[in-house]
């Protein structure tokens, strides 16, 4: 009888069994799929539908000093001109500001904001809003007095500072400037009151409207 070669038998089996190997390593080596990664959505309205209204402060008697009104990176940057350089460069678009002030009898015996200054900045994406809060927020701490305190959770990431003064007639003024960003959009709201209570929860109370307005 003829003998029969052994390699030549039944090779549909072998390379089905590689086959079933190298899809058993390739499921091993993926692993499940990871959570979605959330979609940023850019807000495109005019900086000015973000701002503080008027009916939204937490006390009576304020009025519009300044209405709302657009400012570029040069008043933005005040008097450093690298500052505003810096802003252009980020992709800044658009930006608008409003002063709100309340007439008080005697600021020794008020409590609560007498002035409310809110700007709302508006650049071309995340990256470059994220590098305008970098901006405002160095800008801030380098005032004269300045002093950095914390917020806890606002918006997307936000610093404040704490500027107090005395005034001759031993009354302490206190000044909280808050900045925060949130998609790409850059907040930035300074509070001025007689220092009584927690001014920087004063603050975090008076933006609350400006915070759930621009949403998630």
């Amino acid at each position: 009888m003829p003998c029969q070669p052994r390699c030549g038998r039944r090779p549909a089996p072998l390379a089905a069994g590689l086959a079933l190997t190298v899809l058993a390593t390739a499921s091993c080596g993926s692993g499940p799929p990871g959570p979605p990664v959330p979609t940023v959505v850019l807000r495109s309205e005019t900086p000015s539908t973000y701002l503080l209204r008027l009916d939204e402060l937490p006390l009576p008697g304020f009025t519009a000093a300044q209405p709302a009104h657009d400012v570029d990176a040069a008043t933005l940057g005040g008097d450093d001109a690298g500052a505003a350089q810096r802003l252009r460069d980020a992709g800044l678009l658009a930006a608008s500001r409003v002063d709100y002030f309340r007439e008080v009898p005697s600021l020794d015996t008020d409590t609560g904001p007498v002035e409310v200054i809110a700007t709302v900045l508006r650049f071309g994406d995340v990256t470059g809003a994220d590098q305008g809060f970098a901006v405002l927020s160095a800008r801030a701490d380098a005032a004269p007095g300045a002093e950095p305190v914390s917020t806890g959770p606002l918006g997307a990431g936000g610093h404040a500072t704490l500027i107090m003064a005395t005034a001759p007639d031993g009354v302490v003024a206190v000044q909280v400037l808050l900045v925060w960003h949130r998609a790409n959009l850059v907040n930035q709201v300074v509070i001025r009151e007689r220092l009584a209570g927690s001014p920087v929860e004063d603050a975090l109370h008076t933006v609350a409207p400006m915070v759930a307005r621009e949403g998630t």
